[in-house]
């Protein structure tokens, strides 16, 4: 990346995307990651929990990092606005059952929704993330939301909604099963707020 100085001076010590990227993970320490234990709670528990924590996707040379504010559980079999309601698998839902910790993608109104399965396996509950503080890569996010919108220009609508910021961190069903308690493609950290901060 080149840019000028006020002198009109070419200045090309500016840190490049893959630097930032490599400082952002060397800040996001593994140990920051999640663990399976945490995720193997009750989803009330998990959800509320989950604020204020990072999701961090790995996509290609940017490592995109949002805070997480609004978060949704599901309760399993009894719940009527879970997926597993009634307690029948089907091709959608029976991901459900899988290890707390794992990913689970799937699609309402055109929208795809992440989520991540909370509780004890093969007891189906889960946490959907429906809202995100952009912090890291914010340029990136809005290149991927302009390929569906190309009217979004307002940060504060980035990742709004679990659509919105599916769109904004390239979720789709590529990434279902994932285990979010290691380090990968995705997963989510314990934040620490001195270290982190908006950056595009």
């Amino acid at each position: 990346m080149l840019s000028s100085n006020s002198k009109g001076e070419l200045n090309t010590a500016k840190t490049s995307k893959e630097e930032k990227s490599e400082s952002l993970i060397q800040k996001l320490n593994v140990k920051q990651i999640l663990p399976q234990k945490f995720y193997s709670r009750h989803a009330e528990i998990v959800a509320k929990e989950l604020l204020g924590k990072l999701l961090v996707r790995s996509l290609d040379n940017d490592l995109l990092v949002g805070k997480i504010v609004e978060t949704e559980s599901y309760h399993g079999t009894r719940d009527p606005a879970s997926r597993a309601f009634g307690g029948k698998k089907n091709n959608i839902n029976k991901y459900m059952w899988n290890k707390p910790g794992t990913a689970f993608v799937y699609m309402v109104h055109g929208n795809w929704m992440f989520n991540v399965i909370t509780g004890k396996e093969n007891e189906p509950s889960g946490v959907l993330l429906r809202a995100i503080e952009p912090l890291s890569s914010v340029d990136k996010m809005f290149e991927l939301r302009k390929k569906i919108n190309s009217n979004v220009s307002d940060v504060r609508q980035l990742c709004s909604g679990p659509g919105k910021l599916t769109q904004a961190f390239d979720i789709s069903p590529k990434l279902q099963e994932k285990n979010m308690t290691v380090q990968s493609e995705i997963y989510i950290a314990d934040s620490d707020k001195k270290q982190i901060a908006m950056s595009k």
